[in-house]
């Protein structure tokens, strides 16, 4: 969880948990914090879905 405070301290406004990484206590925190956590997801296969090849 010690990557979710660095976020909040460091004014972030987006938590991204690398697939397989997911905390539920971190995914709760970020989301109390407003921030905006993003989980089970692979980058690249957002990346094709919103933007393709």
């Amino acid at each position: 969880m010690d990557y979710v405070e660095q976020a909040i301290e460091k004014g972030a406004k987006v938590v991204w948990f690398q697939f397989r990484t997911y905390n539920r206590d971190a995914f709760k925190k970020a989301k109390e914090a407003g921030l905006i956590a993003v989980a089970h997801r692979y980058i690249k296969q957002e990346h094709v879905r919103l933007l393709g090849d």
